[in-house]
């Protein structure tokens, strides 16, 4: 059976219609937001620290942001939490090496999209043509919702549409080492990328075992032999391009919806804190 998708603007809303029922009623401007959010484009004057590449095409852009090898303290899921992520989630503080963090994302217009990926590397970028490697990290998904590979969850970022690009781009790092890490990938996207590499090297398996080597050599996350991801930092800019753009593409009613829900969910979460 085919659906039949109709938008409907009546007055300050606007009406979805799937084959002649009504299915919701959005604001017209969200609607309008989402359409001016594509459009627009004031590119960026200066960088901030760590961006290795931005790509533009067309209405889209591409960065990629490169995290220098350390060891941060960060909030991990404890091992007796309650829940395994969301409300009454609850975290220890732990201390971790991390090697170099490559975090690819994609800009539609001034709007940062939820196609956000990260990768690792054990020297830092230094060409379009060097390999990157899979991460460990419990919020990257091996293949997020959309089916985009090394996915990174940003549903609780902040909207930063109307930031300065200096300060728009620091956002995803910012939400990166600001928001705990748990075990929401497991369960809304089947794996983390945590629990796919933990069998890696047995320094990984946990992060009790995690936190103690890296207190006995802080930088050792920089000897463990990660696997390939087969792509180039070149290729993974590609792909990305490819799946975003075909996923964005305003081709027919469909899409438009998406959008709009995509607006309206940002907004939804924008003030949302997960402590």
């Amino acid at each position: 059976m085919s659906f039949q998708d109709r938008l409907e603007i009546i007055e300050s809303q606007v009406a979805h219609y799937m084959n002649g029922s009504l299915i919701r009623k959005y604001a017209l401007s969200d609607f309008t937001r989402a359409m001016s959010g594509l459009r627009e484009l004031h590119l960026p004057d200066v960088m901030p620290d760590g961006v290795k590449f931005f790509h533009q095409r067309g209405e889209f852009s591409v960065f990629a942001v490169e995290q220098i090898a350390a060891a941060r303290s960060v909030n991990v899921i404890a091992e007796n939490s309650p829940k395994a992520y969301g409300k009454g989630t609850t975290y220890n503080q732990r201390y971790l090496s991390f090697p170099y963090i490559i975090i690819l994302g994609c800009f539609a217009g001034n709007t940062l999209t939820n196609f956000v990926q990260l990768f690792y590397r054990n020297q830092p970028l230094k060409s379009l043509n060097d390999i990157l490697y899979e991460c460990n990290l419990p919020n990257v998904s091996y293949k997020g919702p959309s089916g985009l590979p090394y996915w990174f969850c940003t549903q609780y970022l902040r909207d930063c549409t109307h930031f300065p690009w200096f300060d728009k781009i620091n956002e995803v790092p910012r939400h990166l080492w600001g928001s705990g890490f748990n075990w929401s990938s497991d369960h809304h996207e089947g794996l983390s990328m945590f629990n796919h590499c933990k069998n890696l090297d047995a320094r990984i398996k946990d992060f009790i075992t995690w936190e103690r080597e890296t207190r006995k050599e802080p930088y050792f996350m920089l000897k463990v032999n990660w696997n390939s991801t087969g792509m180039t930092l070149r290729q993974a800019i590609e792909k990305l391009f490819g799946y975003v753009i075909k996923k964005t593409e305003i081709t027919d009613c469909k899409t438009l919806i998406n959008l709009v829900k995509m607006e309206v969910n940002k907004k939804a979460f924008s003030d949302f804190n997960i402590f």
